[in-house]
């Protein structure tokens, strides 16, 4: 069955409820939970209870932790983690910025401004974000060979060569040839696009296939096709010989 915890982390010494500085919730060991604790603080973060964790460290004191309750149903927790944290708090230094269950809820208002202000005119975590290390032509080429040899890219790359317009597919699509459309219609569909200069400006309406003489480029929605071009993406000739050989 599984077991949830509520535990405390203690001034160094003897566990016990007295010296409890931080309550929090686990369904893992408390000593596996302490461990990651530590491992948490190493970073730079700015929250009471890594601070109190790195003074410790630098002190060259660890922390202990004891077990306050053990719950077995799993509804439970939330509540009594609140319980034993609004208890402790009466009596003891508490390094929780919150009243306990997930989130933050219940923090105070300075934490959230204290947040923000942090965060403020900083860009997104994946903006700018690159590979730890600049890859080597020998990883690529190693990759490469391993896609090229697995059976789901075979597979893909079977289906679409087999993709082909049949004969009858042609002749359904040749009956629309060379049909135009009538005034009244040309001027409705004028009248739709110039009422979104901004949106077709920007692209924002999508973008379409355009090829020649195996050369692929991206054509915005609205934009004319240069002359010499076709609609449609092909596969280059490498791709093709690739797969040839990895079949």
């Amino acid at each position: 069955m599984e077991k949830h915890v509520i535990y405390g982390l203690c001034e160094p010494g003897k566990p016990c409820i007295r010296t409890v500085r931080y309550v929090g919730y686990t369904k893992h060991e408390p000593e596996k939970r302490l461990t990651s604790h530590l491992c948490e603080a190493q970073h730079e973060n700015t929250c009471h209870r890594h601070r109190w964790l790195r003074k410790l460290k630098r002190q060259g004191l660890r922390p202990s932790i004891v077990v306050l309750e053990i719950i077995v149903s799993p509804l439970a927790w939330k509540a009594r983690e609140k319980h034993w944290i609004a208890k402790l708090r009466k009596t003891n230094n508490l390094v929780n910025t919150t009243e306990g269950g997930e989130g933050l809820v219940g923090a105070p208002r300075s934490l959230y401004k204290r947040i923000g202000r942090k965060q403020r005119g900083k860009p997104g975590p994946m903006l700018g974000r690159k590979w730890p290390h600049p890859m080597s032509e020998e990883s690529r080429r190693a990759i490469s060979a391993g896609v090229l040899s697995s059976k789901k890219w075979r597979k893909g790359m079977k289906n679409r060569r087999s993709a082909q317009i049949t004969p009858e597919g042609r002749l359904r699509l040749a009956v629309n040839k060379g049909k135009t459309f009538s005034a009244q219609h040309r001027a409705r569909i004028s009248a739709a696009l110039s009422a979104m200069p901004e949106v077709l400006a920007k692209g924002a309406l999508g973008s379409r296939w355009i090829n020649r003489n195996g050369e692929n480029r991206k054509l915005q929605l609205g934009q004319p096709k240069p002359r010499g071009w076709e609609y449609g993406r092909v596969t280059p000739r490498n791709e093709i010989g690739e797969f040839s050989k990895a079949a």
